[in-house]
């Protein structure tokens, strides 16, 4: 089989795929089929230390330093700036949420993740009857900037072969990498993978009065959805999660519908929806994601599942499947796709 890989995908996985190849000095090749709204071209990069309403360590956090790392020499290669360390509010939604905090405040493990809980606010902007929590260390990367300016340099670089090709095309004297993301399991050799598909709405907002408010852009928002700035004076918002049989990128009225509820529990002043976008997530049922050869078509392997740690996680375990395909490392078993 000739050396290096070919890459069917450049979404967030194929794309730092093939970033990894050029730092380790991999032939590559990489395909992409053009869709207006994909997970990684409307995702939102974030990355927190802590998540969801139990506030637990956010899994894969050990890899932060190393995305960093990955992700300040991409910067470097390319003169650009693409990942921002920015803080993020939480906004508290209960007093148990608020009493999480406190138990967590008391946890070494997570006094470096979490700063100190606010006193209640209630004014003309924000309402925050239960205060809120910094996390310090959180942060962002503008995935469709990242992704157009990596297509440029694959293009600069002649790896970049345009449009993907139908499966019956894909070289057999090398080593495919599938990075579909939700259309992976459209491949019938693919279509046992444990996945499922999660669609996601996503609002452009208008908040005038969020903006008079100094140094509110500086900071990323929670509260039961996300709420971040975006480079265009506007706000963006998300994101649902609703499972759906196939793979559909049509916005959901009660996605909008949901999303304006949640800001109005805790923006007191008024927003406007500009724009309403959606995608498909690749989830998996093992909630890790997967990786590794086909087992009875070795020249075929994928990557993906990321889910919405992509941005975190995706630099170490594009390392781990590279490693694993040139020099025969073997994959954790909770990601290796042989024994799912």
């Amino acid at each position: 089989m000739a050396a290096g890989l070919h890459i069917i995908g450049q979404g967030l996985a194929g794309t730092i795929l093939a970033w990894r190849c050029l730092q380790a000095g991999v032939p590559f090749t990489i395909r992409d089929q053009q869709r207006a709204f994909t997970a990684s071209k409307v995702a939102a990069g974030l990355v927190t230390p802590v998540t969801g309403q139990r506030l637990a360590r956010t899994v894969g956090w050990q890899w932060q330093p190393e995305m960093v790392t990955f992700y300040r020499w991409v910067e470097g290669e390319l003169s650009q700036s693409f990942y921002e360390a920015r803080p993020m509010l939480r906004v508290l939604a209960s007093e148990e949420e608020r009493k999480v905090v406190e138990k967590r405040l008391k946890d070494p493990d997570y006094v470096p993740l979490l700063g100190e809980i606010t006193d209640p606010l209630d004014d003309s902007v924000m309402r925050m009857p239960f205060g809120s929590v910094t996390m310090p260390d959180a942060g962002q990367l503008r995935v469709p900037e990242f992704l157009a300016a990596s297509r440029l340099h694959f293009q600069s670089l002649g790896c970049w072969l345009g449009e993907s090709i139908d499966g019956q095309q894909w070289p057999t004297d090398r080593q495919v990498v599938l990075c579909q993301g939700p259309w992976l399991c459209d491949q019938a050799l693919f279509d046992w993978l444990p996945m499922r598909y999660s669609h996601g709405d996503i609002l452009t907002l208008s908040i005038p009065a969020l903006d008079r408010l100094p140094g509110a852009r500086d900071r990323l928002y929670a509260r039961q959805c996300w709420l971040l700035p975006d480079g265009n004076d506007r706000w963006c918002a998300g994101s649902t999660y609703v499972g759906v049989g196939k793979p559909t990128t049509e916005p959901f009225p009660e996605g909008r519908n949901h999303l304006e509820t949640l800001l109005g529990e805790w923006l007191a002043c008024d927003f406007e929806v500009i724009d309403h976008v959606a995608a498909v997530r690749p989830v998996t049922l093992t909630r890790h994601p997967i990786l590794g050869r086909h087992p009875a078509h070795p020249h075929l392997a994928v990557f993906g599942g990321l889910g919405s740690k992509g941005v975190l996680i995706a630099p170490h375990y594009a390392s781990v499947l590279l490693q694993h395909l040139l020099n025969g490392a073997e994959l954790p078993r909770e990601v290796d796709i042989a024994i799912q």
